[in-house]
């Protein structure tokens, strides 16, 4: 089995460094001054994307092979002992999908659009009351600690991650180099889901994340409605709908 479980480990790695090419070649494409430049670009990315998909193939393969040896092994063990004693669960079954409990969401965002934010936790607060989810706070961080290191980590160990898209969004350096290509490795690695919601009016139709489904809807910014609250309500039955779709596939 160890030799499965390394050829496993090498190709998540390799997989690791495709989308961070792909990331990359997609961050390139924004700044393209040609349509030459472009049209090279676009193709290299097509290519990896389909060199990512086959890797992702291999790997459920690889997987689905993984685990029926760890089965064999485990109706092995239960033949020879009748009462087996601290037995471990598998560790090949991913934690998001089998780890009881509130869903952890993080909100990606620019600090010029916190207004946003709170009127986005005052919606979703019926979901942390219940339990239902826990929710990065900014105002949690403790004097002196390091906010980069802090919303890093939070990233990485979400759930669900909300990207608050703006003018103000798309123009953050460190969103742009840090949040936007970690949330996307971890959306296109199955271990995260992205849900991009529009806030203001801005170009982000060629970003990594315009061709995911957004809230409150195809083509709509939050600030298009009249009433916010209305646009709010769509988005937070948005993310119900996902959290309900989370928790059905455990």
């Amino acid at each position: 089995m160890q030799g499965i479980e390394k050829e496993i480990n090498g190709l998540l790695a390799y997989l690791d460094g495709l989308i961070e090419k792909k990331n990359r070649l997609q961050a390139a494409i924004l700044l393209a001054y040609d349509e030459e430049k472009l049209f090279i670009l676009e193709k290299q990315v097509e290519k990896i994307s389909k060199e990512v998909n086959e890797v992702r193939e291999r790997l459920q393969k690889m997987m689905v092979i993984l685990e029926k040896q760890a089965e064999n092994i485990t109706n092995k063990v239960i033949i020879v002992h009748d009462k087996p004693k601290n037995l471990s669960p598998t560790t090949f079954a991913n934690p998001k999908k089998t780890t009881s409990g509130p869903k952890k969401v993080f909100v990606s965002l620019s600090k010029e659009d916190h207004s946003f934010l709170e009127e986005l936790k005052l919606h979703l607060a019926p979901f942390i009351r219940t339990n239902k989810i826990t929710l990065f706070d900014y105002g949690d961080i403790l004097p002196g600690e390091d906010l980069d290191a802090k919303r890093s980590h939070e990233l990485a160990s979400a759930d669900l991650i909300l990207m608050l898209i703006s003018a103000n969004y798309t123009a953050n350096d460190y969103v742009w180099k840090i949040e936007v290509p970690k949330a996307m490795e971890l959306h296109e690695s199955g271990i995260a889901i992205v849900i991009p919601i529009l806030i203001s009016h801005c170009i982000w139709d060629n970003m990594p994340f315009s061709l995911l489904n957004t809230l409150p809807g195809k083509d709509l910014f939050v600030s298009d409605f009249k009433n916010k609250n209305a646009a709010w309500l769509e988005v937070v039955k948005g993310v119900n709908r996902v959290i309900e779709d989370f928790n059905s596939t455990k």
